[in-house]
């Protein structure tokens, strides 16, 4: 069957697969060529699928809606990174968490002088209406 993985900005991965294996709100899952249609919404996690080969890789997804319709099985989700074995998996999901650690301390540091200077700048107006 044909695996294609989407984000808002690309196509992530576009590959056949013996089977597809994910994780959704109803719990895990598989799924093979002859499966019927499904649709599933997606947990931010690992999805794995079974190359040709029988070689196994891993994707790291965010949140995400799986589809699958005859043959194909499309995943749209917001964020999504081929990472290759579990090994790789591992360490890529460990340097997107720290990565986005920082992009949120970095975004509450520029909230945190906003917030001051809005409140120096009210302190000043009051100061001047005051007189």
């Amino acid at each position: 069957m044909r695996l294609v993985v989407l984000t808002p900005t690309e196509t992530v991965l576009a590959t056949s697969a013996r089977s597809v294996t994910a994780e959704g709100l109803e719990g895990g899952f598989g799924m093979r060529p002859r499966h019927i249609g499904y649709v599933a919404a997606l947990l931010p996690g690992l999805l794995s699928f079974v190359d040709d080969e029988g070689t196994e890789t891993f994707v790291a997804t965010g949140d995400g809606v799986l589809v699958k319709v005859g043959d194909e099985v499309r995943v749209a989700c917001a964020a999504a990174v081929v990472c290759g074995s579990l090994g790789a998996a591992r360490e890529t999901l460990h340097a997107r968490l720290r990565s986005r650690d920082d992009r949120e301390l970095r975004a509450r540091r520029a909230l945190d002088r906003l917030e001051a200077e809005l409140v120096r700048r009210m302190v000043e107006l009051e100061a001047g209406h005051g007189r």
